[in-house]
């Protein structure tokens, strides 16, 4: 079986705007799926539709604030592209400080070049799930 959904559609409730998304069960296949990539050169708090974020620091600090764990599963990708001494910062949102990246409210582990963090929500914190 195949499902093609084109234009401007939709999957989701049979309403204008669903707010459910697609629930699969059992086996499943994603071919041709494409996510966001785009590179920050000063701070910047992610948004819904970031998934992966280049980081380049040669111009000073950056800092990224990843969106509200609270009801999110979402994943990012962070990877660092510039070799310079500048700290890359991966940081939780300020407004609420019990959110966690890995049970602190900042990661700085992107010190080198190419190195890089993926970080997903359980809907209350952030978790580091993988480095390289």
């Amino acid at each position: 079986s195949r499902l093609y959904v084109g234009g401007n559609a939709s999957i989701g409730a049979n309403v204008a705007a669903p707010t459910n998304g697609l629930i699969v069960s059992g086996r499943s296949r994603l071919t041709g799926l494409e996510t966001e990539i785009s590179t920050k050169t000063a701070d910047y708090t992610v948004t819904e539709t970031d998934n992966t974020i280049l980081v380049d620091a040669t111009s000073g600090n950056v800092t990224i604030t990843l969106r509200t764990a609270v009801g999110s599963k979402q994943d990012y990708l962070i990877k660092r592209i510039d070799n310079s001494g500048n700290t890359v910062t991966v940081a939780t949102v300020a407004t609420t400080i019990s959110q966690t990246i890995d049970g602190s409210t900042t990661y700085t582990g992107l010190t080198t070049q190419w190195s890089t963090v993926k970080v997903k929500a359980n809907g209350v914190n952030y978790f580091i799930t993988a480095k390289f």
